[in-house]
């Protein structure tokens, strides 16, 4: 499946980043629930996150505000 094999590239651009992908919080499509090193659990496109390979709540700096206001913060 397309879907699988995208997941996967985005895993191989994160590879030494601290984030995994993982199942479920909140709800769509287009968005996929990472979790970083220490525990905070987000949801951000896949294309956005290999822009930005960092957590929003370890570091909300590295954002733009178009993207950051897109992210959502499942648990902090």
């Amino acid at each position: 499946p397309k879907s699988t094999k995208g997941l996967q590239g985005v895993e191989a651009q994160l590879e030494g980043s601290g984030l995994n992908p993982i199942d479920g919080c909140g709800n769509g499509i287009t968005k996929v629930a990472f979790e970083c090193s220490k525990g905070h659990i987000f949801k951000i496109s896949g294309r956005s996150l290999i822009r930005f390979p960092y957590c929003p709540v370890c570091n909300p700096e590295r954002f733009d505000t178009y993207t950051f206001r897109r992210i959502e913060i499942c648990k902090s």
